[in-house]
Formats: C-alpha cells, sequence, structure tokens
C-alpha cells in the first residue's frame, strides 16, 4: 500500500491538495465502479466474507467528501490494484490543517471545556 498527499488541481483548475491511498491488490472491475461508494456495497459476494468489513468505508470518505466539496475518484484494474483520491480545495485543506488559527486564542478547542 501507497499513501501518498501532493500539490494538485481541482476540477475547476483551482489549486488542491490531494490524499491518495493505492494498492497492488486484486482490483475491482469496471462494472462494480459505480457502487463502490455506496452503503454496505461489499463486492463480490463469494470474497466479501474472507475479507471483512461492513461496506461503510468507502461511504463514509464519500460523506467526508461532499462536505468538504472535494473531488473523490477511483482508478482501478483488476489484477493491478487500485488508487483512491481526494482533492480537497487548498484553503479548505489549510483551515483543516491549522483549526487554532481560526479560533480565538482564548476560545477552547472543539470539545474541550475552557480552563477555570
Amino acid at each position: 500500500m501507497r499513501v501518498q498527499v501532493a500539490r494538485a488541481t481541482d476540477a475547476a483548475g483551482h489549486d488542491a491538495v490531494e490524499f491518495a491511498v493505492a494498492d497492488t491488490g486484486p482490483g475491482i472491475p469496471a462494472d462494480e465502479l459505480p457502487w463502490i461508494f455506496e452503503r454496505f456495497y461489499r463486492g463480490d459476494r463469494a470474497q466479501a466474507g474472507a475479507t471483512g468489513g461492513s461496506g461503510l468505508g468507502l461511504a463514509i470518505v464519500k460523506r467526508i467528501a461532499e462536505l468538504h466539496a472535494a473531488d473523490l475518484g477511483v482508478d482501478s484494474q483488476p489484477g493491478l490494484g487500485s488508487r483512491f483520491a481526494v482533492r480537497f480545495a487548498a484553503a479548505d485543506a489549510a483551515r483543516a490543517a491549522a483549526p487554532d488559527a481560526a479560533r480565538p486564542q482564548d476560545a477552547p478547542a472543539p470539545g474541550r471545556a475552557p480552563h477555570r
């Protein structure tokens, strides 16, 4: 498995940050690609039990991408593996990387009670 983070451009041509994960696994047949981001979809039923999983992981990734107006894609070749990529607009990625910069210094971090 390979994980990459790189500068990129989004579908509109704006600066973006791409997070990608690639493997050299069995790949995904082209006729299954339209369904892989749907909740509970697990592909080849004969192998689904052997690999485990609930079929929710890619649906969660899809929802996160939607919430951030990110581009989500997959390239896969049976027998060669798959590459999943999410491209976030650079401004959104910068805010996510430094959430404290957008919050007043005396405000508590999200999920934390203020010090007294």
